[in-house]
């Protein structure tokens, strides 16, 4: 979730908390999440090349590729966690 006017997933270090989410109540699935990320890295490389990671990619390029996969697993997994990591408790 991008931020604007307003605070977004990585002004809130959401990455943190899927961290902390994946090594304690989200654990049974780190090995899919593994994977997953793992076809996504694959699938994005497949595409537009190996020269420019995913997170380098120019932001058009990183929706347009999202778009694409938005109703796999990882996506879905991944949006969940940044949703839950967005609302939870700032201690987490």
């Amino acid at each position: 979730m991008p931020g604007g006017t307003t605070p977004g997933a990585r002004d809130a270090h959401v990455l943190y908390f899927i961290d902390n989410a994946l090594g304690s109540f989200f654990a049974a699935q780190l090995p899919a999440f593994r994977q997953g990320l793992g076809e996504f890295t694959a699938a994005y490389t497949k595409a537009n090349g190996a020269d420019v990671p995913f997170s380098s990619a120019p932001e058009p390029q990183q929706i347009a590729f999202l778009k694409q996969v938005e109703t796999t697993p990882f996506f879905l997994a991944m949006r969940r966690l940044t949703v839950l990591g967005l609302l939870a408790l700032p201690k987490y």
